[in-house]
Protein backbone atom coordinates (compact mmCIF):
# COMPACT_ATOMS: atom_id res chain seq x y z
CA UNK A 1 0.00 0.00 0.00
CA UNK A 2 3.30 2.42 0.62
CA UNK A 3 6.79 2.53 -0.59
CA UNK A 4 9.67 4.64 0.72
CA UNK A 5 9.00 7.20 -2.25
CA UNK A 6 4.76 6.98 -1.88
CA UNK A 7 5.12 6.99 2.27
CA UNK A 8 1.96 8.10 2.17
CA UNK A 9 0.45 5.74 -0.42
CA UNK A 10 0.95 4.35 -3.60
CA UNK A 11 -0.55 6.10 -6.25
CA UNK A 12 -1.77 3.60 -8.54
CA UNK A 13 -3.08 1.32 -5.43
CA UNK A 14 -6.22 -0.69 -6.35
CA UNK A 15 -9.53 0.87 -5.47
CA UNK A 16 -10.22 -1.38 -2.80
CA UNK A 17 -7.58 -0.98 -1.15
CA UNK A 18 -7.80 2.96 -1.23
CA UNK A 19 -10.33 2.99 2.12
CA UNK A 20 -7.92 0.89 4.42
CA UNK A 21 -4.57 2.92 3.25
CA UNK A 22 -6.62 6.25 4.42
CA UNK A 23 -8.20 4.88 7.65
CA UNK A 24 -4.73 3.61 8.12
CA UNK A 25 -2.67 7.20 7.54
CA UNK A 26 -6.20 8.48 9.43
CA UNK A 27 -5.06 6.31 12.55
CA UNK A 28 -1.13 7.51 12.55
CA UNK A 29 -2.06 11.14 11.94
CA UNK A 30 -4.38 11.37 14.98
CA UNK A 31 -2.04 9.10 16.91
CA UNK A 32 0.72 11.49 16.35
CA UNK A 33 -1.25 14.73 17.45
CA UNK A 34 -2.56 12.81 20.49
CA UNK A 35 1.11 11.50 21.79
CA UNK A 36 2.04 15.66 21.42
CA UNK A 37 -0.50 16.95 22.64
CA UNK A 38 0.29 14.06 25.81
CA UNK A 39 3.65 15.06 25.61
CA UNK A 40 3.48 18.69 25.79
CA UNK A 41 1.66 18.25 29.00
CA UNK A 42 4.17 16.13 30.14
CA UNK A 43 3.89 12.52 29.50
CA UNK A 44 6.83 10.28 27.90
CA UNK A 45 5.35 8.83 25.06
CA UNK A 46 6.46 5.19 23.59
CA UNK A 47 5.61 4.27 19.92
CA UNK A 48 6.33 0.22 18.97
CA UNK A 49 6.15 -0.69 15.39
CA UNK A 50 7.92 -3.13 12.98
CA UNK A 51 11.72 -1.82 12.11
CA UNK A 52 12.48 -0.13 8.84
CA UNK A 53 13.56 -3.15 6.63
CA UNK A 54 15.05 -0.73 3.14
CA UNK A 55 17.13 1.19 5.54
CA UNK A 56 20.73 0.32 3.63
CA UNK A 57 22.14 1.77 6.41
CA UNK A 58 21.08 -1.13 8.62
CA UNK A 59 22.41 -4.28 6.60
CA UNK A 60 21.22 -6.47 9.61
CA UNK A 61 17.58 -5.53 9.22
CA UNK A 62 17.87 -4.76 5.45
CA UNK A 63 15.11 -6.81 2.92
CA UNK A 64 13.84 -4.58 0.60
CA UNK A 65 14.76 -0.84 -0.22
CA UNK A 66 11.43 0.22 -0.91
CA UNK A 67 9.65 -0.73 2.20
CA UNK A 68 7.44 1.92 3.27
CA UNK A 69 7.65 1.81 6.99
CA UNK A 70 5.65 3.93 9.63
CA UNK A 71 9.15 5.62 10.98
CA UNK A 72 8.96 7.74 7.85
CA UNK A 73 5.77 9.00 7.34
CA UNK A 74 5.54 12.65 7.73
CA UNK A 75 3.40 12.47 11.16
CA UNK A 76 5.95 10.66 12.88
CA UNK A 77 8.53 12.45 12.02
CA UNK A 78 6.74 15.36 13.13
CA UNK A 79 6.31 13.84 15.98
CA UNK A 80 10.14 12.80 16.55
CA UNK A 81 10.90 16.98 16.25
CA UNK A 82 8.32 18.27 17.88
CA UNK A 83 9.39 15.96 20.95
CA UNK A 84 13.09 15.68 20.37
CA UNK A 85 12.01 11.53 20.32
CA UNK A 86 14.86 9.07 18.90
CA UNK A 87 14.20 5.57 17.83
CA UNK A 88 15.94 1.94 19.14
CA UNK A 89 15.97 -0.94 16.71
CA UNK A 90 16.22 -4.23 18.39
CA UNK A 91 15.47 -8.00 17.65
CA UNK A 92 13.28 -10.16 19.43
CA UNK A 93 15.56 -13.28 18.96
CA UNK A 94 17.74 -11.68 21.54
CA UNK A 95 14.28 -11.97 24.30
CA UNK A 96 14.06 -15.49 23.08
CA UNK A 97 11.70 -15.47 20.50
CA UNK A 98 12.16 -18.28 17.62
CA UNK A 99 12.38 -15.27 15.04
CA UNK A 100 14.07 -12.48 14.39
CA UNK A 101 10.97 -9.78 14.44
CA UNK A 102 13.00 -6.56 14.05
CA UNK A 103 11.24 -3.88 16.47
CA UNK A 104 11.73 -0.18 16.74
CA UNK A 105 10.33 1.74 19.42
CA UNK A 106 10.39 5.91 19.34
CA UNK A 107 10.73 6.88 22.87
CA UNK A 108 11.01 10.31 24.65
CA UNK A 109 13.48 11.47 26.98
CA UNK A 110 12.03 9.90 30.53
CA UNK A 111 12.31 6.26 28.81
CA UNK A 112 16.15 6.91 28.24
CA UNK A 113 17.22 4.81 31.15
CA UNK A 114 14.98 1.88 30.49
CA UNK A 115 15.41 1.72 26.61
CA UNK A 116 19.03 3.21 25.47
CA UNK A 117 20.33 -0.45 26.50
CA UNK A 118 17.94 -2.05 23.90
CA UNK A 119 21.03 -0.85 21.08
CA UNK A 120 22.24 -3.77 22.98
CA UNK A 121 19.77 -6.95 21.26
CA UNK A 122 20.86 -7.67 18.16
CA UNK A 123 20.02 -10.41 16.18
CA UNK A 124 23.46 -12.64 16.34
CA UNK A 125 22.01 -15.65 14.55
CA UNK A 126 22.25 -16.68 10.94
CA UNK A 127 18.60 -18.65 10.67
CA UNK A 128 15.81 -18.73 12.63
CA UNK A 129 13.62 -21.38 13.65
CA UNK A 130 10.27 -19.42 12.44
CA UNK A 131 9.47 -16.41 10.25
CA UNK A 132 7.30 -13.66 11.34
CA UNK A 133 5.31 -12.73 8.66
CA UNK A 134 4.82 -13.32 5.17
CA UNK A 135 3.29 -16.81 5.03
CA UNK A 136 -0.19 -17.61 4.71
CA UNK A 137 -1.39 -20.55 6.40
CA UNK A 138 -4.93 -22.65 6.97
CA UNK A 139 -5.04 -20.57 10.12
CA UNK A 140 -4.13 -16.97 9.40
CA UNK A 141 -1.13 -15.33 8.47
CA UNK A 142 2.28 -16.51 10.34
CA UNK A 143 2.46 -13.16 11.50
CA UNK A 144 -0.42 -13.51 14.31
CA UNK A 145 1.54 -15.62 16.36
CA UNK A 146 4.95 -13.37 16.61
CA UNK A 147 2.12 -10.03 17.27
CA UNK A 148 2.22 -11.20 20.86
CA UNK A 149 5.74 -9.97 22.58
CA UNK A 150 7.87 -13.41 23.96
CA UNK A 151 7.63 -13.95 27.73
CA UNK A 152 11.01 -12.14 28.06
CA UNK A 153 10.16 -8.89 26.63
CA UNK A 154 6.49 -8.81 27.74
CA UNK A 155 7.66 -8.37 31.66
CA UNK A 156 9.55 -5.43 32.86
CA UNK A 157 12.80 -7.93 34.06
CA UNK A 158 15.40 -7.00 31.25
CA UNK A 159 14.73 -2.94 32.58
CA UNK A 160 17.17 -1.59 34.31
CA UNK A 161 16.68 -0.19 36.04
CA UNK A 162 12.86 -0.51 37.14
CA UNK A 163 10.54 1.12 35.06
CA UNK A 164 8.00 3.43 37.75
CA UNK A 165 5.12 1.41 36.90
Amino acid sequence: MRTRTEIDGCRFLPSKHRPELSRANDVVNKMCALLHLAHRAGTEIIVENPADRGDLSQPNYFLNASHGPLWLMPAICALIKRTSAKTVTFAMCAFGAPWQKATTLLYTAGFDAWLDILYERRCEHSTHAKLAGGEKTRSGWNSNEAAACTPRTSTATWLRPSPPW
